[in-house]
This record gives structure tokens, C-alpha cells and sequence, in this order.
């Protein structure tokens, strides 16, 4: 009779009871799910099965007189049932308490947190289960280290991929929208592929993660790969580096203390440059064959792509016509050549 009251109070004396508490309201079926007497169907469930698998087990072994030590099974599924009730309870309630506790409001991690509590939970639950039904601790754990190590052998590559989802979902090196430079794999375009470029970060799995090329094409790669990869967080920088390289002919020499000046004076006064956390450095750093080279290397602030090249474009003009108001021409490349004169083809 209990078993019957249970499955009734389960199957309908849970909407029964929302509904009464819930008449002057216009409620659906979804949010009757996503309640608390929603959520009692799993626990609920897990008890009647308990007590089901009890009195069949009292039933039968009454009848065909089984010899079994009544105790320790008993124990071992009411163990059983307590580990279900707990991963249930961990499972919902545990993703709310780390972030109103210990404010993670990363869901990936948070989930990953509660999945090994769970996975904890349910191999305790097992192990005492298992040596209340009789089984020899040593020869539980004898198995399950076997096992163990067949399956790892035999799945390495599938454990691989999830272990990699696992450190991304702790250590986030990057995370969904954002963009990342990456090396290419054996069977993937890397990064400095002038078709892929940065790769948006579209989805991140347990077993994979879906990233977009410039082209628009996605590219599925496996967690594992990201163990031993090196990966650039485009999105996360602050800045982006701008080294140009000017050229000043010999016979303006004289005047590259001006236009060093100047040139430094303008990064520094510039709004598009972070000359604060990042150093302005204008020198001359070569004597080539038929130029002096003034290198400029400062930093843009982060912009979108389209802006930071407008931005590029602007900040490299004006140091040009810095360049141009202090020097006597263009530094065009010259390229010297000996060639023999014809009527000379015989002679040294």
C-alpha cells in the first residue's frame, strides 16, 4: 500500500499540490517543471524504486528461502538511494550555491564542479554499497582499478578531449565570442592562413570546440588539441603594437634629431595612442646601403578591425608628412648594377 500511495502522490499529487498553490495564477507546464515539486519526480522516483527492490527482495527471498545477509542489503540500497538523492540535489542546487557563495558566474566552470562532485558522489556510493552486498573491498577496488586502466588505454584519445574541455572550462583561456590565434594542426587551417586570420570562438563542448574562420567556415577541433597548443587571446589584449620603419635619405641626416622629435611629440600628443602603459621609442636604427632607417614602434588602443585600420592608417600618414616637411625627397630604393659595355666586352 505504501508503494501505491507513493506512485499517486508522484504522478499527480504533485500538480495537485501546484495547482492548489497556484490557482490564481496563470501557470504552465514548463514552469510546474522547473519548481521545486517539478524536481521532487527524480527523488521520488528513486525512493520508490528503493522500497520496490525491498519488498521484492523480502518477497522472494521468503519463498525460495535465499540465503542472504538481509541487513546488509538493505543497507547497501538505501546507500544506493541516499547517492541518487544526493547527485539529484547536488546537481541542482549545488551551480546556485557556488555562485551566491563563492561568486562563480562562469556556467562551464560551475559545471565542472558540480560534475566531479557528482561523479565523487556516486563512486563512494557504489564502493559502500558494494561491500555492504558482501563484495570484498579489495576485490572492488582490484576491478575498478583494471577496468579502469583498460578503458583509459582503449579511449585515450576520447579522455583526452575531455580533459581538455575540463582545463577549458577552469583555466578559460578564452571563452565563447571571443577571438584567438592559433597554430595550424594536421588536419586544420592555422591562424596565419590569410583566409582564416583570428578565429571566432563559436561554441565550446566537452568533446570539442567550433571555431569560425574569416571565411566563414567552421572548424571543428578537438579539446585534446588545446593541451598542448599555443593560443593567443586576440580579443583580451589591450593594444595593438604599430612598428613602422622610415626612410631618410644621407643627405637629410641632419635633420633626424627633428624628426625624431616630432614624431615622438606627435605619438605622445596623439588620442589614438597609449603612450601611458606602453613606450613610445623613435630612433635611428640602421645605415643601409642607400637610406637611413628611423624606426617607430608605439601602440594603438584596442579598436574593431575596421576602426583600428582607419585609426592605422591615419597615425602612419601624418608621421609620413612629418617625414616629408623635414627631408628633401622620397628614400626610393636603389639598386646598383655593373653591366659591361659593349665596346668594351674584351677589356678590363
Amino acid at each position: 500500500w505504501l508503494l501505491l500511495v507513493w506512485s499517486y502522490a508522484r504522478t499527480k499529487g504533485r500538480r495537485k499540490l501546484w495547482d492548489k498553490l497556484n490557482e490564481n495564477k496563470a501557470e504552465d507546464a514548463a514552469a510546474f517543471d522547473k519548481s521545486f515539486l517539478g524536481w521532487l519526480d527524480g527523488p521520488m522516483k528513486a525512493v520508490w524504486f528503493c522500497w520496490l527492490v525491498l519488498y521484492v527482495h523480502d518477497v522472494f527471498s521468503k519463498i525460495l528461502v535465499i540465503p542472504i545477509d538481509d541487513l546488509g542489503f538493505d543497507i547497501g540500497v538505501y546507500i544506493l538511494t541516499s547517492g541518487a538523492l544526493a547527485i539529484m540535489t547536488t546537481s541542482r542546487y549545488l551551480p546556485t550555491f557556488l555562485e551566491t557563495r563563492f561568486k562563480i558566474m562562469e556556467v562551464a566552470l560551475k559545471t565542472v564542479i558540480t560534475r566531479l562532485a557528482t561523479i565523487a558522489i556516486g563512486v563512494v556510493s557504489v564502493l559502500n554499497a558494494g561491500v555492504c552486498f558482501g563484495l570484498p573491498a579489495s576485490s572492488i577496488l582490484g576491478v575498478s582499478g583494471v577496468g579502469g586502466l583498460t578503458f583509459g588505454l582503449a579511449a585515450k584519445d576520447i579522455l583526452s578531449n575531455f580533459m581538455g574541455g575540463t582545463i577549458l572550462a577552469i583555466l578559460r583561456p578564452f571563452t565563447v565570442g571571443e577571438e584567438i590565434f592559433i597554430t595550424g594542426g594536421s588536419n586544420f587551417r592555422g591562424s596565419g592562413d590569410p583566409s582564416v586570420s583570428d578565429y571566432l570562438v563559436k561554441e565550446i563542448g566537452w568533446y570539442q570546440t567550433t571555431l569560425l574562420a574569416k571565411d566563414t567556415k567552421p572548424t571543428t577541433v578537438p579539446n585534446g588539441f588545446f593541451l598542448g597548443a599555443n593560443v593567443i587571446n586576440v580579443t583580451r589584449a589591450t593594444a595593438r603594437v604599430l612598428i613602422v620603419d622610415l626612410r631618410v635619405l644621407y643627405q637629410d641626416r641632419d635633420k633626424i634629431y627633428t624628426i625624431c622629435e616630432e614624431l615622438e611629440e606627435y605619438l605622445r600628443g596623439s588620442d589614438l595612442i597609449d603612450s601611458v602603459n606602453f613606450p613610445v621609442r623613435v630612433n635611428l636604427t640602421s645605415a643601409k646601403a642607400d637610406c637611413l632607417n628611423v624606426q617607430v614602434e608605439t601602440h594603438i588602443y584596442k579598436l574593431p578591425l575596421d576602426k583600428h585600420l582607419k585609426a592605422k592608417m591615419k597615425t602612419m600618414m601624418d608621421m609620413m608628412d612629418i617625414v616629408d616637411g623635414h627631408t628633401s625627397g622620397v628614400a626610393y630604393p636603389v639598386e646598383v648594377q655593373l653591366e659591361t659595355l659593349p665596346g668594351l666586352s674584351g677589356k678590363k
